[in-house]
């Protein structure tokens, strides 16, 4: 198994300094086994490299792993002032879970633990090198690293060098403190307290290293009756455009559209309506003029136009309701959909 030695993070030695840490005279921030070095704004953006002890390539899977030697131990290494002891995980985004995680076991990484909805928020794995956990969880986007996480031997006492307290995590009875945009690192970094006994239950422990993903929207779906007819109307009339289109057995795919505007945002399932729940409830709904979801626009009077020029019906007008406008129009799938701006 390889082990991490040091991650590279864009930010400057004084800015980690004012956050209670103790860099050295080359911005090395020494924690635990591992190491934080400093390389200023001018690097980048967030952690810009994780160096292993064996040969890797530059890029794996469009993370940014480097080759190098175990890290020297230092002599009397500095003390930080907010109670830092070691870094407990890097957090990776990917778009695919199951991928990153094998590029990651190519690179020498050793998987400790997979999971997926409901036991976690998204699917996530978590690959140990050496002392560190890579914690990878799919949310969407090109893969990168998101932040850190520093085990700390006082929480409380750390929050006074960050100026937020501290919050619940997602772990029952946990608790962690995320230092603010404002403080100046261009990576997140977030602290939780050491375990009660001072050790560690080990990597993949349930409850210990689940990741502390706020809760958050990243599919909703809308029951078409043709999904090819769905993506059609939906990406050639409406302008979304496809972000997945996955075979799962028979005709039905997992076939989800996003906002050009925003391609890792939320994404529109375009759900096959053939259980014999849902064309009764859709036709209930259509009868009584209720839309089945909201889609937000810049103006809904331009878009209303914009839309009837193509030959999209509308069944109820732009209209005021209160401090925005709506209208609704048929999709040609079954459903009313609203569209509404401020």
């Amino acid at each position: 198994m390889a082990a991490a030695s040091e991650l590279v993070v864009a930010d400057d030695p004084a800015d980690w300094a004012r956050l209670g840490f103790a860099p050295d005279a080359a911005g090395v921030v020494a924690l635990g086994p591992l190491a934080v070095r400093l390389a200023g704004r001018g690097a980048g953006e967030g952690i810009v490299a994780l160096v292993l002890d064996v040969d890797v390539a530059d890029d794996v899977d469009g993370l940014p792993l480097r080759s190098g030697g175990p890290r020297p131990r230092s002599e009397g290494a500095a003390e930080h002032r907010n109670g830092a002891l070691a870094i407990d995980h890097v957090v990776v985004f990917t778009d695919d879970c199951d991928r990153t995680t094998a590029a990651l076991v190519a690179a020498g990484g050793d998987v400790r633990r997979r999971g997926s909805p409901p036991e976690l928020p998204v699917p996530m794995a978590f690959v140990r090198f050496g002392s560190l956990i890579v914690e990878v969880a799919q949310a969407g986007g090109a893969t990168r690293f998101w932040g850190l996480t520093v085990v700390v031997a006082d929480l409380d006492a750390a929050a006074a060098h960050v100026g937020v307290r501290p919050r619940d995590a997602v772990q029952p009875g946990r608790r962690i403190l995320a230092v603010p945009r404002d403080a100046g690192l261009s990576t997140r970094v977030r602290r939780r307290r050491r375990p009660p006994s001072g050790g560690d239950p080990g990597p993949g422990a349930p409850g210990l290293r689940a990741y502390d993903l706020p809760m958050r929207i990243t599919v909703t779906s809308v029951f078409v009756d043709d999904q090819e007819q769905a993506l059609a109307f939906y990406t050639d009339v409406l302008g979304f455009v496809k972000k997945h289109d996955i075979p799962l057995g028979g005709p039905a795919r997992w076939l989800t559209v996003v906002s050009p505007e925003e391609p890792d945002g939320t994404e529109l399932l375009l759900e096959p309506g053939d259980h014999r729940a849902v064309g009764p409830f859709k036709a209930a709904l259509v009868a009584d003029g209720i839309p089945w979801t909201s889609f937000a626009v810049a103006d809904v009077r331009a878009e209303h136009d914009r839309l009837a020029a193509l030959g999209v019906r509308f069944t109820q007008p732009p209209t005021e309701a209160g401090e925005v406008t709506v209208a609704v129009f048929d999709d040609t799938c079954g459903n009313l959909i609203q569209i509404a701006s401020a």
